[in-house]
């Protein structure tokens, strides 16, 4: 069996997600952007929820959902890897309109439920690259998502949204990441550049940190493969 690409630098960074997303009664949305590897650390962020007993509902819009990584996990742990498995539940959607639907309509419903506070969106933005959606319907509909994510933010339940990055065209969809990077609470960005990985801190609104010079610092998690 192949191992898990396991990123010390971001154990740390999952543990305070874990933790965080195990509070019932603060909401909060965060956003990890970057290399596809975002989706394998998001995966392996949910196996930590589910093996603390935690159910996610998970949005694909994109086909990146790989029951595999979760598979891998539990039989590191030695565990069935149905045990984990049966509590995370995925809904995909190929089209942008498939994709608002899901989560405008029928997100909240499923979450109570299942009775759980957790979801996560897989490739949000994938489908409203497609050219065949107008430019001005892709955008209204990615604002009433993310209105609607707002709501459920203040209804306390926790979105974390996987988004890789790419440059697309025509280039007037590539703001599509920069309005999700202005609702999210925290920003994460991926990099993966001559095999080192790193994880950056761009945004959290509950911690601002200044150096002694008063300047705003951005944390860094950094790992050699």
């Amino acid at each position: 069996m192949d191992n898990l690409i396991l990123y010390n630098n971001s154990i740390e960074l999952q543990k305070s997600l874990c933790k965080e997303f195990g509070i019932k009664t603060n909401g909060k949305i965060v956003l990890i952007y970057g290399s596809r590897q975002i989706f394998q650390f998001s995966l392996l962020l949910a196996s930590q929820l589910l093996l603390r007993g935690d159910k996610i509902a998970v949005i694909d819009g994109g086909c990146r959902f790989d029951l595999q990584i979760i598979a891998k996990f539990a039989w590191q742990k030695h565990l069935d890897p149905n045990i984990l498995l049966n509590r995370i539940f995925v809904s995909r959607g190929f089209t942008s309109y498939q994709v608002e639907a899901v989560i405008s309509e029928r997100l909240v419903p499923f979450l109570r439920t299942i009775k759980s506070n957790m979801a996560m969106i897989f490739g949000l933005l994938d489908t409203f690259y497609d050219e065949q959606v107008r430019f001005a319907d892709a955008y209204k509909m990615l604002r009433r998502i993310i209105s609607n994510m707002q709501k459920m933010k203040n209804q306390n339940f926790s979105l974390l949204i996987a988004v890789e990055y790419l440059k697309v065209l025509p280039k007037e969809r590539n703001q599509f990441l920069e309005i999700l990077k202005q609702s999210a609470d925290e920003v994460y960005k991926l990099t993966d550049e001559n095999e080192n990985i790193s994880i950056i801190l761009e945004k959290n609104i509950n911690k601002i940190r200044s150096n002694k010079n008063g300047k705003n610092t951005t944390y860094i998690y950094q790992n050699n493969r």
